[in-house]
């Protein structure tokens, strides 16, 4: 959810597009493996989106909707050996 939260928080500032520029660069210098980079930039696309539709909310906020897009499936987590992504 870190990863979704921080980009909500860029996107407020600088909008979808560059929050998501940032958001890819970090993941592409990284280099943590193709399915923790993989399930990185699929949270950074829910957490710009929300950012983007939601410029004024706060981090707490921001932080209580995507708790509640978690529970819904909308975030992803690694599974317990960290080899696939799966719905948190």
């Amino acid at each position: 959810m870190q990863h979704a939260l921080f980009m909500a928080l860029l996107a407020q500032k600088w909008g979808e597009r560059k929050a998501l520029a940032f958001g890819d660069a970090h993941e592409k210098d990284w280099g943590h493996g193709y399915i923790d980079t993989e399930k990185d930039l699929l949270n950074n696309d829910v957490g710009a989106a929300l950012g983007a539709k939601y410029p004024d909310l706060s981090l707490y906020d921001l932080a209580e909707i995507l708790a509640n897009a978690t529970d819904r499936g909308y975030l992803t987590c690694l599974n317990a050996d960290r080899t696939t992504t799966v719905v948190c």
